[in-house]
């Protein structure tokens, strides 16, 4: 079934090999220090199979322009929590940006914006909104490195 406008507990989305997964954020839970943890991401998938679900830290996707990311939710301590997304450039370690949505392409290639509204701690699952993105997608394009750059997880090379 297509992503729908609303809030649900998971979303559908092409991963940055364009196979079909689901994804849900765990519950949100306190540290025994104070705070919370950052939620990671639940996937299910690829579709049709479903067997390879697995718990990360990151998701990785296509976005609405078609070039690829690497994304970690990141929870905020405050009353209520809320949440941000950290954004990198798919294979890099490096931190591109930062924004409160992730913009994916559905299973059928429409293009969804995911939001993570505010939360109470130890409310149960986190709800996702979810919205019909602009057509064309507004993620950044992707750059290429420069000159005598060696991409990240690359060998070392001569340069």
């Amino acid at each position: 079934m297509p992503n729908q406008a609303g809030n649900f507990h998971s979303f559908n989305y092409q991963d940055a090999n364009a196979t079909n997964w689901s994804a849900s954020l765990q519950d949100l839970q306190p540290q025994s220090t104070g705070g919370e943890n950052d939620p990671d991401f639940e996937h299910i998938g690829p579709a049709p199979a479903n067997n390879n679900n697995h718990q990360d830290q990151v998701i990785n996707y296509i976005t609405g322009n078609g070039s690829k990311w690497t994304s970690i939710c990141q929870s905020h301590s405050m009353a209520p929590t809320t949440f941000t997304f950290q954004h990198f450039q798919f294979g890099s370690t490096n931190l591109d940006h930062e924004s409160d949505r992730l913009e994916v392409i559905d299973w059928d290639g429409s293009i969804w914006e995911i939001t993570v509204p505010p939360m109470q701690l130890d409310h149960g699952p986190i709800t996702l909104n979810l919205a019909p993105g602009p057509a064309g997608g507004t993620a950044p394009p992707v750059l290429e490195p420069g000159r005598g750059i060696p991409q990240p997880y690359s060998p070392p090379r001569d340069v």
